[in-house]
């Protein structure tokens, strides 16, 4: 399956809020990328791993598994979205395995090629380090609304963050 870079890239800018402006930007950013698949059962990063660059999940489900937690509470995660954002950011390595659920079809941009585009002065990378940061924004206010439900839901509990 070949994936279409340009519909690709307003499928990502919607999911993620951005302006419709940076499609044309974006999809010259996603243009860097290799087209990559996995099977159900397959898995996509491995926490622990050093950071060896981004995913964007074009299609398909994956689960999260973290390194303490039980996999019957795992979230799930379905395309299009990013996967492996931070370590990209601050170069740690990663805090989860991602374990495809259904076929995924995606795309990969490897470690060095992100780091040079975070880095760029020009259309593409404003347009990368946009959609970096809506992705880590979203992810952010996602978690914070769970960890208030969960405090809710157990009143005078202590809820272990560890």
């Amino acid at each position: 399956m070949t994936l279409q870079i340009p519909l690709l890239a307003s499928a990502i800018a919607a999911a993620h809020r951005l302006d419709q402006r940076l499609v044309g930007p974006l999809t010259s950013a996603l243009g860097r990328t290799t087209e990559a698949t996995w099977g159900p059962g397959d898995l996509l990063l491995r926490a622990g791993e050093a950071n060896q660059g981004l995913l964007l999940l074009a299609s398909g489900t994956v689960r999260v598994l973290l390194p303490d937690g039980p996999p019957h509470e795992a979230p799930q995660l379905s395309g299009p979205c990013l996967l492996g954002q931070l370590s990209v950011v601050d170069d740690s390595p990663r805090s989860a395995t991602l374990e495809a659920l259904t076929d995924c079809v995606g795309l990969h941009l490897g470690a060095t090629e992100a780091r040079a585009l975070l880095a760029e002065t020009t259309a593409a990378g404003d347009a990368f380090r946009e959609l970096l940061h809506r992705s880590i924004f979203l992810q952010l206010a996602d978690v914070t609304l769970r960890l208030r439900t969960a405090m809710r839901n157990r009143p005078g509990q202590r809820i272990d963050l560890a």
